[in-house]
């Protein structure tokens, strides 16, 4: 009897078995079936409908860069800079003679030499408050240009310019890009800035002769941008080869040693050739167009300040010192300090501005320049700079301001030995 009980409970447990077979089978089929006429009729309404087909975004065209930051797609290698800077350093009011009028305007151009490291269609870099003009990009290594589809200046916080090629851009090439550029000197002591002070005692009230206005850049943190077009970001370094046009008996001082080229066509103008600087942030390049003058003896440490205050010699105490701050901290630090150097002390009416410290130890001989304040002017600041006079002269394509006149091998040079510092 219980060898037939089990042997009923094997044939109840097997028919069930083969019944769920049996289900699960006629529901794959099912499900295969159904599947198989989803994509019939999908495929017979695809081909009634005719729908737009989706749109391909090409490989090498990028999203602007996120969180307003460029896309390191292009780095820069070098910048060759041209700029006209036809600012009066006095205007003199004479009997019977028309005085000219000032003016507040900068124009130039610069040519930056580019790596591109991701294949890209688009340029970004910055500019703000300026009309930029005439793109060309060239690819140095076939010497083929690369045509530019469009450009547009982004009138919000990124302060892009961006640059719409017909061609890619191809990783491992080296190319140039020249961009001419118009902007106005202004008076927020940022960017390229106008700057006054009095030379002497006025005659009468509104006896302006005593009048004298500089051109001066304070380009922390990002104001590079404002003076002229570049990868304004402290990790896109790059070598920058300074070129000034400015008026005759007017002193242009930068970040190298520069010589001085008087024109032959124009007796009226200036152009100062800067050697190039090393490899640097945007934001370090410094410079100035003024009447500012140095009666430094040594030949490594120069000091320029107002005529006025050179010869009443507030600056012999910041010549004195300044060698022996610059040898203790090459003893403390045990780095040699090779180069030439110069400074500049600049007299404004407003708060102190920074600039450019070259090396460690010359925050020192900055805060020395800061304190060395003449008394009658304790109530104004000094903007100190700080520079470097070495390095060779470099060569490359160079393109200048439109309506500048050229230096010319034959012209007339004297050495200007002005390194904003």
């Amino acid at each position: 009897m219980f060898r037939q009980a089990t042997t009923s409970k094997m044939s109840k447990n097997s028919m069930m078995s083969k019944t769920f077979a049996a289900v699960f089978a006629l529901l794959t089929v099912a499900v295969i079936g159904s599947l198989v006429t989803m994509v019939i009729v999908y495929n017979i309404r695809l081909r009634i409908l005719k729908p737009t087909p989706r749109p391909t975004l090409p490989v090498t065209t990028l999203a602007p860069p996120p969180d307003m930051r460029l896309r390191g797609d292009l780095l820069p290698e070098s910048y060759h800079v041209f700029i006209q800077v036809p600012l009066y350093t006095r205007i003199i009011e004479e009997v019977n003679v028309t005085s000219p009028n000032q003016t507040y305007s900068f124009e130039g151009n610069v040519t930056i030499y580019l790596q591109c490291v991701q294949k890209t269609k688009t340029i970004f870099l910055h500019s703000r408050n300026q009309n930029v003009f005439r793109p060309h990009v060239k690819n140095i290594i076939t010497n083929k240009d690369v045509g530019v589809k469009n450009y547009t200046l982004h009138n919000d916080k990124s302060e892009f310019l961006e640059i719409q090629l017909i061609d890619d851009l191809n990783v491992g090439q080296n190319y140039s890009l020249f961009l001419a550029f118009q902007g106005e000197l202004n008076e927020a002591l940022e960017g390229l800035f106008l700057s006054t002070y009095l030379e002497g005692t006025p005659a009468h009230v509104e006896d302006t002769d005593v009048n004298r206005y500089m051109a001066a850049t304070n380009l922390q943190p990002t104001d590079a941008r404002a003076v002229f077009p570049c990868f304004d970001e402290p990790a896109m370094k790059a070598r920058f080869h300074l070129t000034i046009f400015h008026r005759k008996d007017t002193t242009a001082l930068s970040n190298q040693k520069g010589d001085t080229y008087i024109m032959e066509e124009d007796k009226e103008w200036q152009c100062t050739r800067f050697q190039p600087t090393e490899v640097m942030s945007s934001y370090l390049v410094a410079f100035t167009v003024s009447e500012l003058k140095t009666k430094s003896a040594s030949t490594k440490i120069k000091t320029y300040a107002r005529p006025e205050a050179v010869d009443a010699g507030y600056t012999a105490y910041a010549d004195s010192i300044t060698e022996p701050i610059l040898n203790f901290y090459q003893n403390y630090f045990g780095i040699l300090y090779t180069q030439k150097l110069g400074g500049a002390c600049v007299v404004f009416r407003a708060s102190l501005i920074q600039s450019l410290i070259r090396r460690v130890f010359v925050s020192s001989l900055r805060c020395l320049l800061t304190v060395c304040s003449i008394p009658s002017l304790r109530t104004q600041r000094l903007h100190c700079f700080a520079s470097n006079s070495s390095g060779d002269s470099g060569s490359g394509d160079r393109q200048e301001p439109r309506g500048a006149p050229s230096a010319r091998p034959g012209c007339a040079s004297r050495s200007a030995h002005s390194r904003l510092v």
